[in-house]
């Protein structure tokens, strides 16, 4: 884990994996997640040709907390990230939550952002009410209670208890489906692969290491955020979704798929929610495939 630190003083956590002279991909994780919920095997961003930056949002893992946060307060956030790197144009990548984050990236940065790839996302459930209804009930939960902070944080603080107590034990729950998570059987199955498990086990314990804080300003951040539009992300967007995601239902990218100016949709058969883990080299590789040719990735100074 690296860092960096903001103007405000605040602290950036963020994996700087694969091919150094690579062409950059800013990666932004799923609610409740963290840097590391990404594939367990960071040899594929070197495979790719990627250097892939992969980011811990306020709160989670080894960044500062931040209330009341916004999408583009985050796109603020990532210039001066990308700055302080030295990179010049780069694309983004977006799992779920991330989704919305990576289009408001892009939106904001569109100088630099040269293109991008969602996963399984969420990105238009504040504007696009089929959206909102794509999600998992226990998704649709904390919004349906944003008036009662108290309720809406009990989720998050009931998880972070378990992960302090026992996170072993909670990663090994999520590979039975139940009701009790949004896992569908393929999620179930990746998550009982040996090096996923101990990924995820990881990704869990750097997620709440800091305790609940981070959950609702990160789930409100969309809500939060006034003049942004789907719609008005001009560069060309890859979306991928499970066919078998019960999390974030296939109709969420579909809808993506029609509001987006540019925008190709890959749904992928067997997959689930998880397909960030499953497919993460595939997904790479997409992303690799549409790097503009001659295209200055480090800028000096």
């Amino acid at each position: 884990m690296q860092t960096v630190t903001l103007r405000d003083g605040r602290t950036v956590a963020f994996d700087d994996i694969g091919d150094p002279d690579g062409f950059p991909v800013i990666y932004n994780h799923g609610f409740l997640n963290s840097r590391l919920a990404r594939g367990p095997d960071d040899s594929a961003a070197t495979r790719a040709g990627l250097r892939v930056i992969c980011l811990d949002r306020p709160g989670y893992g080894g960044s500062s907390p931040q209330l009341y946060r916004t999408l583009w307060g985050w796109a603020t956030d990532i210039e001066q990230l990308a700055d302080h790197l030295g990179l010049g144009r780069f694309a983004v990548l977006g799992w779920s939550h991330g989704g919305p984050h990576s289009l408001a990236i892009a939106r904001y940065l569109a100088d630099r952002v040269t293109h991008g790839a969602l996963v399984a996302s969420s990105a238009a459930w504040v504007e696009h009410p089929q959206a909102m209804r794509s999600l998992h009930w226990m998704l649709r939960m904390p919004w349906r209670l944003r008036g009662i902070p108290a309720l809406q944080q009990a989720l998050p603080a009931f998880l972070a208890r378990q992960v302090h107590s026992d996170v072993e034990s909670l990663v090994t729950s999520y590979e039975t489906p139940s009701r009790s998570h949004a896992y569908s059987e393929p999620d179930c199955a990746v998550l009982r692969e040996p090096a996923t498990h101990s990924q995820w086990v990881a990704n869990m314990t750097e997620t709440f290491r800091q305790g609940p804080v981070a959950a609702m300003p990160d789930y409100m951040a969309p809500a939060r955020t006034e003049r942004f539009r789907v719609q008005d992300v001009h560069q060309h967007i890859d979306l991928f979704h499970g066919e078998r995601d019960i999390a974030v239902k296939p109709v969420a990218s579909r809808i993506l798929a029609d509001l987006l100016p540019d925008a190709d949709l890959r749904l992928i058969p067997e997959a689930g929610h998880l397909c960030i883990l499953s497919h993460w080299q595939q997904i790479l590789q997409a992303l690799a495939d549409r790097v503009p040719a001659q295209t200055p990735t480090h800028v000096s100074g």
